[in-house]
């Protein structure tokens, strides 16, 4: 009897197999996949092509939108900040163009041509990346501020809660941190109220709240740092006991490493922001110096007397022998008469 080949039917059944997988429609969970995957462009096509078909079998502000609104908005922001990251914002930008002018100076007049061209073009790929990166901005900002009224009118906080987290993302990805603080805010009370104090849902807001506050203190217009800077420590010790309370409760072979590592990094944050904050309560504390006076227009102020200036005395002359008199000795200061010439009184 002849052996059956085990691989006679592989390419049929690959064929079929492939057939079978293409034919599949897209999926909830397979759009999660290709999102946790960091396969940004096939995420994006995926939300959007589940979100066209619940748009219309529900209706636009159904609903049964608002979580794929979400999602949508959330991977479109998530390439937003991957792309921002590998481009660059405008201190990268200015050290590409210093990096260019200082690789030219070092060049002959003759190879100066093939630098221009290369600058110009990375200003053009710059010019159109972030074009491309300002168009997703702006649909993911509608997205999620759809989401976000959709989840509050049906009362969903966890919804809304997790659409203000990435409002305020998107806030500060733009650097408008005052709008990313009132984000973060409102995030941070609505999963205050669904998931308490110490959850690690509770911990990352704090985080987020904390750093766009720091951010908002370093602007030079910020009329209020040193307050806001006293707010991201709060947020920051607050962020550490919601973590310290996550591995708390951990149960036994749960990994808390990453947590761990977090919580390492957070305790060199706070010890910095309380040094930090113990040195500028030292300096206004400390009396100021004072101020220099200008005597123009008012005269000649009087010297102040100083113990350390020398007061110079002009030397008394020895008396001539002469027939003549001498002149009376001159007085001190103290009033008193001071001694006469020696060669005068012999």
């Amino acid at each position: 009897m002849a052996e059956t080949n085990p691989f006679a039917n592989a390419g049929a059944d690959a064929a079929s197999l492939l057939a079978q997988t293409a034919e599949q429609p897209m999926t909830f969970e397979t759009a999660k996949a290709l999102t946790s995957k960091g396969d940004h462009d096939a995420a994006i096509d995926a939300w959007a092509s589940l979100l066209e078909k619940a748009v219309t079998a529900h209706g636009e502000t159904s609903k049964e939108t608002a979580p794929l609104y979400y999602r949508y908005g959330d991977a479109l922001l998530r390439k937003c900040e991957e792309s921002d990251q590998l481009f660059g914002g405008d201190d990268d930008k200015e050290k590409d163009e210093n990096e260019l002018q200082q690789q030219s100076s070092l060049q002959v007049q003759s190879s100066l041509a093939p630098v221009e061209d290369e600058e110009e073009d990375l200003q053009d790929n710059n010019a159109e990346a972030k074009e491309a990166l300002a168009e997703d901005v702006q649909v993911a900002f509608e997205v999620l501020e759809v989401s976000r009224t959709i989840y509050e009118k049906i009362e969903d906080k966890e919804g809304s809660a997790d659409c203000w987290l990435r409002l305020g993302d998107l806030d500060k990805l733009n650097g408008r941190f005052d709008s990313a603080i009132t984000s973060y805010e409102s995030c941070l009370k609505l999963r205050l109220e669904t998931d308490g104090p110490h959850a690690r849902s509770v911990a990352d807001v704090h985080w987020c709240l904390a750093f766009a506050l720091e951010c908002r203190a370093a602007d030079k217009d910020c009329p209020n740092a040193r307050e806001l800077r006293d707010q991201a420590l709060d947020n920051y010790v607050k962020c550490e006991a919601a973590l310290k309370a996550v591995v708390s409760a951990a149960k036994e072979g749960e990994d808390m490493a990453a947590v761990k590592s977090v919580l390492d990094e957070l305790s060199e944050t706070i010890a910095d922001a309380k040094a930090r904050r113990e040195q500028e309560l030292a300096r206004a504390k400390a009396p100021e110096p004072p101020k220099e006076t200008t005597t123009i227009g008012f005269g000649t102020a009087p010297a102040a007397p100083s113990s350390s200036v020398m007061m110079l005395q002009p030397k008394k002359k020895k008396a001539k022998l002469t027939p003549v008199a001498p002149p009376a000795p001159p007085l001190a200061e103290n009033g008193s008469a001071g001694s006469a010439s020696s060669g005068a009184s012999n």
